[in-house]
Parts: C-alpha cells; sequence; structure tokens
C-alpha cells in the first residue's frame, strides 16, 4: 500500500478498533475523517475520468482534422496501428 491516503485510512480503522468503547466523540470524529477521505477520493478518480474522456475526444478531433486536411496542403498522412 504505497498510497498515502490508503496508508492513512488503514491507520484511522486500526485505531477506531482500539478506541471505539472508551471514546465515543473520538470514535465520530474519526468516522468523519474516513468520510471526508472517501469524498476526496472519488472526487479525484471522476475528475480523472472526466479528463480522460475530454481528451480523448480532442485527441479524435486532431485526428479527424489532420485527416481532412492532409490531402488539402499535399502531405501524405498515415496512422499507425
Amino acid at each position: 500500500m504505497g498510497d498515502p491516503t490508503v496508508q492513512q485510512l488503514c491507520h484511522l480503522f486500526s485505531e477506531l478498533r482500539e478506541e471505539n468503547k472508551t471514546h465515543p466523540a473520538e470514535l465520530n470524529r474519526k468516522i468523519d475523517n474516513i468520510y471526508i477521505t472517501f469524498d476526496y477520493q472519488t472526487s479525484m478518480f471522476n475528475t480523472n475520468q472526466t479528463e480522460r474522456l475530454e481528451l480523448s475526444k480532442q485527441v479524435d478531433r486532431h485526428g479527424d482534422w489532420i485527416e481532412r486536411a492532409t490531402p488539402e496542403i499535399g502531405v501524405t498522412y498515415t496512422t499507425k496501428g
């Protein structure tokens, strides 16, 4: 587990197991921290997916434009793949 956020989450869970009966207010705070960590990770994941989709669309548009433009300027365009 190299991700610091995942390590932090595992540490929070182990602390919860040790202290869950003796400090209920502290337990609530730690649970809130877990929710915050999950929300942050979810937000990062969603942003990453959105950016990848947008970049993929942009690359497709550039490829289409290049294919249309090359005959007009006398350049041979071949795709690898």
